[in-house]
């Protein structure tokens, strides 16, 4: 391992500082659970490394009826699996997060790391992009808003300039009949790397008898997590009935541009597909379930604050 400076820094100033002043020869360690990893096997040689930790304001989840939910980067995997904000109003990402890697890793990796290392298999990353969220990326003099699908340029590439770190993830809040799942497929549990995931968030009528919006989101099926339009585009509009979704899970497959095990994972992105839609529309009665319960308990600890 190469020698190199490490600076734990205590403000989103400092830290751009000094990403303004190295550029691409300084590192960020947040959780450290793949630079240190790197760093031992020599895949990056900084001169700089920047513990950005202790940073105020970048770690915690926040909720707001109307608006949507705000994620701080430097929040745990463990945090985001074991919240109860999140598992009250976003319940498809806590679920995604308790699926990467062992409990060990999931209390220290960051969901900030796990988008910034753009692994087209990372477990929070299809979730995030099904939702439409983004991610605000800051440098020293300038501000900037993203997709979080705009975030994965290549495998282990992200479109974060070099004097760029994110400071806030954002989720727009929910419409009425709306349903979202998220399917892992790997050899073990506990190995933090699919071999595919499939992410679905659906809208329907409130007979839940059309499709009115539908996003699909295939990750380790290329070198980013991808949607597959054409099935999307299939979905709007149609009645739901098994044969629109077995018809969905095929285009998706067609989109799949897997470079190993090719037939393989197309047959597994059809079948993936097909299941995390079902799932995603079962979702729908329970989230309606999960807001009136919510509205319920609000309305009780309001009359119990007032008497």
């Amino acid at each position: 391992m190469r020698n190199f400076e490490y600076v734990k820094v205590k403000s989103i100033e400092e830290a751009t500082q000094l990403l303004t002043e190295y550029g691409e020869k300084a590192h960020l360690l947040a959780g450290g659970t793949d630079i240190l990893v790197k760093l031992k096997q020599r895949q990056i040689a900084p001169e700089l490394l920047i513990d950005i930790k202790g940073i105020l304001g970048l770690r915690g989840v926040e909720y707001e009826d109307g608006k949507g939910m705000k994620i701080g980067p430097l929040t745990t995997i463990r945090e985001i699996e074991r919240s109860s904000l999140i598992q009250a109003h976003l319940p498809v990402l806590a679920y995604a997060a308790s699926l990467l890697g062992s409990v060990q890793v999931r209390h220290r990796a960051t969901i900030g790391g796990n988008l910034c290392n753009a692994l087209p298999s990372a477990d929070t990353g299809p979730c995030l992009i099904g939702m439409g969220a983004r991610v605000v990326a800051v440098s020293l003099h300038r501000k900037r808003s993203l997709l979080v699908e705009e975030l994965f340029v290549g495998t282990g590439r992200n479109s974060l300039r070099s004097d760029e770190l994110l400071s806030l993830i954002e989720i727009p809040a929910w419409p009425e009949y709306m349903g979202a799942a998220y399917i892992k497929h790997a050899v073990k549990r506990a190995v933090d790397v699919a071999l595919l995931c499939v992410a679905a968030v659906v809208v329907t009528d409130p007979m839940k008898e059309f499709f009115k919006d539908a996003r699909i989101v295939l990750g380790g099926v290329a070198s980013v997590p991808i949607r597959p339009e054409g099935a999307e585009d299939y979905l709007r509009g149609r009645r739901v009935e098994d044969e629109t979704i077995e018809r969905a899970g095929e285009l998706a497959s067609e989109a799949a541009r897997p470079r190993t095990s090719v037939e393989y994972k197309r047959e597994m992105v059809k079948v993936l597909t097909r299941r995390v839609m079902r799932q995603a529309l079962e979702g729908i009665s329970k989230d309606r379930q999960r807001r009136e319960g919510n509205e319920a308990a609000d309305k009780a600890e309001g009359e119990r604050r007032r008497g």
